[in-house]
């Protein structure tokens, strides 16, 4: 292998859509990059917050390859000038991302690569439209699938399963192919429950629910456009029945210094009674409740009741 240089990248997941579900970690590496290379759906506001040169993707439908060389170009022309890179992607960086064949391209000519988890749309995006992924009695598997292979062809899809979720990113700029072999060769019955999910946890957010055997031509009939998340099974309509589910589609934060409002603070470690807990393990915590402090200041209101979510389930902890 070749001696490492001074150059480092980061591939770091910029999650579903909105800003407020960057991690701090990612807020962070952004923040200190030297070069940013996103990919084209990345929000505007999260790309707002560099403080250096931004290079975005053109990557389009049968243009993928050639953009992708592009920025791997790039990449290692600032690794070789010594720079901080930050590889801004959408969702998560492993998770049809094309982090890990980026990975092994910077590693091997030499580079330090460090990895920052993102949460992906392949389940945010369900939660978004008020659709569990899992559900006792209804799925207990998840199955995460591409609409794309490689080459631009279809991957070898999976055979139907009534218990399991089958999600399949980036399928809508092929919608009507792959439901149709879903059906005629998988297994599918028509009438499995799905539903796209376009731009999700965005303020452009749309959830189209229908049928497998129906789902194509509802989408065309709306003018549904990419990007989406395709869900099939009977989980799409398992919570239809709460008319007043409060899903995570606030949008794009107008205020991003929320994102860096989230403060739990402990005392010291050092100044925690010792927990013992036999020969396994022995952990230092804080015994007296008036000791967590939990601030939340947030644009979003989902953000609120998740923060207050936390803080209630640490109190009951302690």
């Amino acid at each position: 292998m070749a001696r490492r240089q001074r150059g480092k990248m980061v591939l770091v997941g910029a999650g579903p859509g909105d800003p407020e579900l960057l991690t701090v970690k990612a807020v962070r590496a952004i923040e200190q990059a030297e070069l940013v290379l996103a990919d084209r759906l990345v929000p505007k506001e999260v790309l707002r917050m560099a403080k250096c040169e931004v290079r975005v993707a053109r990557k389009r439908c049968g243009k993928a390859d050639l953009a992708q060389a592009e920025l791997d170009a790039w990449g290692l022309e600032a690794l070789r000038q010594g720079k901080l890179v930050v590889r801004l992607k959408n969702g998560d960086p492993f998770l049809y991302g094309r982090g890990g064949e980026e990975a092994v391209i910077y590693s091997e000519a030499g580079f330090e690569v460090d990895v920052i988890p993102g949460i992906s749309s392949s389940l945010s995006a369900p939660l978004s439209a008020g659709i569990p992924a899992t559900m006792r009695d209804v799925a207990d598997q998840v199955l995460i699938c591409t609409g794309h292979g490689k080459a631009d062809r279809f991957p070898n899809l999976p055979e139907f399963c009534s218990h399991r979720t089958t999600i399949f990113l980036m399928a809508i700029g092929r919608i009507e192919g792959l439901c149709k072999a879903l059906i005629q060769e998988r297994g599918f019955p028509s009438d499995t429950p799905a539903a796209i999910i376009h731009a999700a946890t965005t303020a452009h957010s749309a959830t189209v629910r229908s049928t497998l055997g129906q789902i194509a031509d509802e989408v065309k009939r709306q003018g549904i456009t990419p990007p989406g998340t395709l869900v099939i099974g009977n989980v799409v309509n398992a919570l239809a029945y709460l008319q007043h589910y409060a899903a995570v589609r606030s949008g794009p934060s107008q205020d991003l210094e929320a994102v860096r409002k989230y403060e739990i603070s402990y005392p010291p470690l050092s100044d925690a009674p010792a927990v013992d807990l036999g020969e396994h393990i022995v952990l230092n915590a804080p015994t007296k409740r008036s000791s967590l402090l939990l601030t939340v200041a947030s644009a979003s209101h989902t953000a609120v009741l998740l923060g207050l979510a936390l803080g209630l389930f640490l109190l009951l902890r302690l």
